[in-house]
């Protein structure tokens, strides 16, 4: 069975575990003196086993702690901690069963939901990036950088905080200081108006008096205009507006005490003048020639989140943050070499209960797929328990980086959420997996903030089912690959896939589900499956096949036939009575990205005899369909 250590916190005596990690898969030997991956912030709580039944649990785990135990100081500290937590999931499969203290007792754990609830009460994550500027581009100019972020020279504010000030780390702290729970706090800085504007609010990193947090009073009084009302009606509408404004400063409040990370934007201090007169402080301007990788041009790109306590004094937590910018620079400075671009992100997969930050040694100037890092990704994932068929730990899929650009700004994504149910009653539903934008007819053409519309009405479906296709893999972070103008679609199904110059190129072409599969296996190496069918009314004697495809590629699907293209996005089928219905994209939509006007007649479920905007049947008996289904890559 496969090993390895459970990491999360403790609170109030009850450990809380968050993550697993093994360090030993399926017929390996453990190696507990490994370390192991524990977020910064987060401790270890203790270990699990997979080779054994619930039932031999605490002996295998007693004898897996004795080995362990020694190489790892951690163990013997939750142990005389009293909250040791082990876990044993059988062979079988199924849930773990855990085991907490020194004899081994069955204890009950809150759900995963639970417990990532739970986190985010008790914590809130600082992230601090920093663009650092070498002394010299080696491992001796990343150990000067480290032993500079270890001194005081560093401080911090915070961008979505404003009320907080600038912020020194400590490594002591007063009864007065700043809690990290404050940064949801702070007055509203337009309060210019009121009376006692000056007992509320936040001084320079001070401590938030009481009622800093409230909103702003008496602000939006209404103006008239000249008209009267009827008595108390006046008084009507503001009491509403009074509570209305009441329930959305609740409700932003209550968003901000449980946000789970704040971006701690760091400053180098230049000077320290004598006198107490202000410090003099520089936000460390990142270069425009840096490149994005660390460790190249004498720029090293730090990135760290540590996880504090909301209860914690916010210099403290700052400390910590602090420290882990010193260590990541001398781990990435030990990396450093010919060629070598050092770099460090953070990631928060799905599956995973709190963000990582993890380094590699890239190549400078690589291709996007990476695959300088691809054995330590795999890794990655094989320790988490992760997919092997995605990736998830990219520089692209970096917290706030990457998969957002190629596209045309302000499309609309995931247009089928909000959507009702389909209608059919007791089918299986089966959905596109993860985030795709929207591409019809009269928008923009290629990628970027391009003005004005490209007329394609009446001939560029295919061409908008594919841009849509084509961002699916570019927000699951498969490609970088830009939206491509028709034009370029054509050039490359000319220059490399075949087609005829004088027939496509420059023309009003319609393309087919073909012309989709070779564009997509040449420009973005994506192969796939055909699925032909004689009649439209065959379409739906294949629900149970495009019903696979959703559970297990889960990307859309193009439709083409009867002089029409559709993009599939899902399947509703009842395998008793052989009824589906079929979510459906539709690319002739010619008016404003609105939702309001799209839902459901242009994205919604439809039935094999539905009427399209032509008027005739979505899928025809007397016409032939060719269905393009492209499949996930199986990389990370």
């Amino acid at each position: 069975g496969a090993f390895g250590w459970i990491v999360g916190f403790n609170e109030d005596g009850h450990p809380v575990p968050l993550l697993a990690v093994a360090c030993a898969l399926e017929g390996e030997s453990a190696d507990w003196s490994k370390r192991p991956l524990v977020p910064p912030g987060l401790v270890l709580l203790g270990i699990y086993s997979t080779s054994c039944t619930p039932e031999q649990g605490p002996q295998v785990l007693l004898a897996l702690l004795a080995a362990a135990r020694p190489k790892l100081p951690e163990l013997a500290e939750a142990e005389s901690s009293g909250y040791i937590l082990c876990a044993a999931v059988s062979t079988a499969g199924g849930q773990p069963t855990y085991f907490s203290g020194k004899a081994m007792q069955p204890t009950a754990v809150p759900s995963l939901d639970e417990r990532r609830e739970l986190l985010n009460q008790t914590h809130v994550g600082l992230r601090a990036c920093l663009s650092a500027r070498l002394k010299e581009p080696s491992r001796a100019g990343a150990s000067a950088l480290a032993a500079q972020l270890r001194s005081d020279i560093l401080h911090f504010d915070f961008p979505d905080a404003q009320h907080i000030g600038i912020v020194a780390p400590a490594a002591t702290a007063t009864a007065e200081a700043v809690l990290c729970a404050d940064l949801a706090g702070g007055g509203n800085e337009e309060d210019g108006d009121d009376e006692d504007e000056g007992e509320e609010g936040v001084g320079k990193g001070g401590k938030p008096k009481p009622g800093a947090s409230k909103g702003k009073k008496g602000g939006n009084k209404a103006k008239g205009a000249g008209s009267k009302r009827r008595p108390g009606a006046c008084d009507a509408i503001g009491s509403a507006e009074k509570a209305a404004e009441a329930a959305a400063t609740a409700a932003a409040a209550a968003a901000a005490a449980t946000r789970p990370v704040f971006y701690a934007r760091a400053l180098l201090e230049l000077s320290r003048p004598a006198g107490g007169s202000a410090l003099s402080l520089s936000l460390e301007p990142r270069s425009a020639s840096a490149s994005t990788s660390g460790g190249v041009g004498g720029w090293l790109q730090l990135d760290v989140l540590v996880q504090c306590r909301r209860d914690s004094p916010l210099c403290l937590a700052l400390h910590s943050v602090r420290l882990e910018l010193a260590k990541q620079a001398d781990a990435l400075g030990g990396m450093m070499g010919e060629g070598v671009a050092p770099t460090a992100i953070v990631v928060h997969p799905e599956a995973i209960a709190v963000p990582l930050t993890v380094t590699f040694a890239l190549r400078a100037g690589e291709e996007a797929s990476e695959p300088s890092s691809q054995s330590a990704r795999e890794a990655l994932h094989r320790a988490l328990g992760l997919p092997c068929d995605r990736p998830l730990f990219r520089t692209c899929n970096a917290l706030g980086g990457g998969g957002a650009g190629g596209g045309i700004p302000g499309l609309l994504r995931d247009v089928h959420l909000g959507l009702a149910p389909s209608g059919l009653g007791g089918g299986t539903v089966s959905m596109v997996q993860g985030s795709y934008e929207y591409y019809h007819y009269l928008q923009p053409t290629g990628h970027g903030d391009k003005p004005g519309k490209y007329d394609d009405n009446g001939w560029g479906c295919a061409y908008r089912s594919l841009m849509s296709i084509i961002s699916w893999f570019r927000l699951q972070k498969y490609t970088t690959f830009a939206n491509p103008t028709h034009y370029e679609i054509q050039k490359t199904l000319v220059q490399h896939c075949g087609q005829d110059a004088d027939d496509l190129l420059g023309k009003k072409k319609w393309l087919g589900s073909f012309d989709l599969s070779l564009f997509l296996e040449h420009a973005l190496g994506v192969q796939c499956k055909t699925l032909s069918c004689n009649s439209g009314h065959d379409i739906a004697t294949n629900a149970r096949l495009l019903g696979h495809h959703f559970d297990t590629q889960g990307t859309p699907v193009m439709i083409g036939g009867g002089q029409l293209a559709f993009t599939l996005l899902g399947v509703d089928f009842n395998d008793q009575t052989g009824e589906a219905r079929f979510l459906i994209m539709d690319p002739h939509y010619v008016g404003p990205d609105d939702l309001a006007q799209i839902q459901p007649k242009w994205v919604g479920w439809k039935s094999q005899d539905s009427t399209t905007h032509m008027g005739t049947k979505l899928f025809q008996k007397e016409e032939m369909y060719n269905l393009c289904l492209p499949q996930r890559p199986s990389c990370v």
